[in-house]
């Protein structure tokens, strides 16, 4: 079950990409004193998804407007006890403002639920997805079941497992919106909203999200729940939710053209496609593409040597043709350095 008195608030900037380099990213995770470790749980699951940029932590005594304002999505969470300081009514009314402001609020368990131990989240019903109903059940081992599998919040996410206790609230009612995803016990656990008259967007997921990687009875940290929690922030952003096959892609072309344009970055050296945004590219990427226009074409180098100088590209022997570096399995003997020609 998980650790006694955390009341955090992940804050995370998004990451701006553009062909070669990525701006700064302003990320934070809030927290109450004495709960460090939570909070670092919490920031090392979404910093290793790469969707999202670094998140750093620092207390909630730091909660103000003119920091809390200035990012572009925020997690929000609490625990089932409250050794760490709760969020007060001032508190809500900075987050309330951050929705005003569109900035995408993602709410975890156990904010929106009423339990013996805790109040809900203090601020205006009319930000609420899921109700601030529904007590602590009773804790078993329960797993996602998608509702709406297109949704692009579920882009990557092949499976969740709660874990042995699922600690959530029990059965949190509909409050305004559409539930996307529901706990194998027909539950509701990850529901949207989108209020276009104010641009803004919420969504609330009933999971209480430290991992087991802390707590070995929470949500299981071989399923998807690092990427269901980033999709979630970069959907209530307004951000583009990355294509889940950029994985597949074998060619430079294939990466970052079609539908996966804005999506995914070629590695050239690596001959390998990636999310984007990724937090940490730049230490294994020496060369990377983000548009079409700038994949080589390798074809149009007639010898090795112009073809091997070429990072993308490699001089295939046994058909004497100049290869992206994703495509010589069909070759015999290759050549990658043009000393070696």
């Amino acid at each position: 079950m998980e650790g006694k008195g955390v009341v955090v608030l992940v804050v995370v900037g998004l990451m701006v990409v553009g062909m070669a380099c990525a701006a700064e990213v302003r990320t934070a995770v809030v927290y109450g004193g004495r709960c460090d470790t939570e909070a670092e749980n919490v920031k090392e699951f979404l910093d290793q998804t790469g969707l999202l940029g670094d998140v750093d932590v620092f207390p909630t005594t730091a909660l103000d407007n003119s920091g809390l304002l200035t990012y572009d999505a925020l997690l929000v969470f609490n625990n089932i006890y409250t050794v760490c300081s709760p969020f007060d009514q001032d508190d809500a009314d900075i987050l309330s403002q951050a929705v005003d402001k569109g900035i995408g609020v993602v709410v975890a368990s156990k904010l929106f639920g009423d339990t013996s131990n805790i109040d809900p989240l203090k601020w205006s019903e009319a930000y609420n997805v899921l109700n601030a109903d529904g007590g602590y059940p009773s804790l078993t081992p329960l797993t996602l079941v998608k509702l709406e599998e297109d949704h692009p919040i579920f882009r990557g996410v092949e499976s969740f497992s709660g874990g042995r206790d699922s600690p959530r609230n029990d059965d949190p009612s509909l409050h305004q919106g559409t539930v996307i995803g529901e706990w194998s016990d027909g539950t509701n656990l990850i529901a949207v909203y989108e209020n276009k008259t104010g641009g803004w967007r919420r969504v609330d997921v009933n999971v209480f999200p430290v991992s087991s990687d802390m707590y070995p009875d929470n949500w299981d940290v071989t399923t998807d729940g690092a990427v269901l929690f980033a999709n979630s922030l970069l959907w209530a952003a307004n951000q583009t939710v990355p294509d889940k096959d950029c994985v597949d892609a074998s060619s430079c072309s294939d990466c970052v053209g079609g539908d996966k344009a804005g999506n995914c970055l070629w590695c050239s050296a690596e001959a390998e496609c990636v999310t984007m945004p990724n937090a940490r590219r730049d230490s294994y990427c020496r060369s990377h593409i983000g548009e079409a226009q700038y994949c080589p074409v390798c074809a149009q180098y007639a010898d090795c040597s112009s073809c091997a100088a070429q990072v993308e590209c490699i001089w295939c022997l046994s058909r004497s043709s100049c290869l992206e570096n994703s495509s010589f399995d069909s070759c015999l003997s290759t050549v990658a350095d043009h000393g070696s020609c």
